[in-house]
């Protein structure tokens, strides 16, 4: 298969895109984040037994009630689409090419070169670019016409990062 020069990619941005995206640069946060509220459950529940029922059980609550929250992202669905609501719903372009990703979208244009790029990430329903901890750019995976030009895409990009940037594919969580 021949590859391509460059990639042009346009699609529709939505809440949920977004928040699917930025979840996935952030794999390893939230991955801590769950150990920290499971730990914190433990806790409750220990203090629950041997020391003070109430404290203990509200602790053990809370710790459970903000976990379930890092998997269910319906709050965070909501309130983007409320305060995004001259973003969400508008049409963003990219060409990627090997000067880096040229974006034009409803918050301006750019360019956002393969050497500000730190980490790609891909699950089934997104493609991360990140810098560092930040998002910096995003393509759900819904906006190519195959899973062949969507691999091919996704070999284009990792070729380019740096070879200090980490390339992750995590598990689905």
């Amino acid at each position: 298969m021949r590859v391509p020069e460059a990639y042009r990619l346009r699609y529709t941005i939505t809440a949920d895109g977004i928040l699917d995206a930025s979840r996935l640069n952030l794999t390893e946060f939230w991955r801590r984040a769950r150990a920290a509220m499971l730990v914190i459950g433990l806790i409750g529940l220990a203090l629950a037994i041997a020391v003070d029922l109430t404290i203990g059980l509200t602790l053990l609550f809370f710790a459970m009630l903000m976990l379930a929250l890092t998997w269910y992202h319906g709050i965070d669905s909501w309130l983007l689409r409320r305060t995004g609501r001259g973003y969400i719903g508008e049409m963003t372009e990219y060409l990627v090419n090997d000067d880096g990703i040229r974006y034009a979208g409803p918050l301006g244009s750019g360019l956002l070169p393969w050497s500000r790029i730190t980490s790609v990430r891909v699950d089934d329903k997104s493609i991360a670019f990140g810098r560092d901890r930040i998002l910096a750019a995003w393509v759900p995976t819904g906006a190519f016409e195959s899973p062949t030009e969507r691999d091919a895409f996704i070999a284009f990009a990792r070729a380019r990062v740096p070879a200090r940037a980490t390339v992750a594919e995590p598990s689905t969580s």
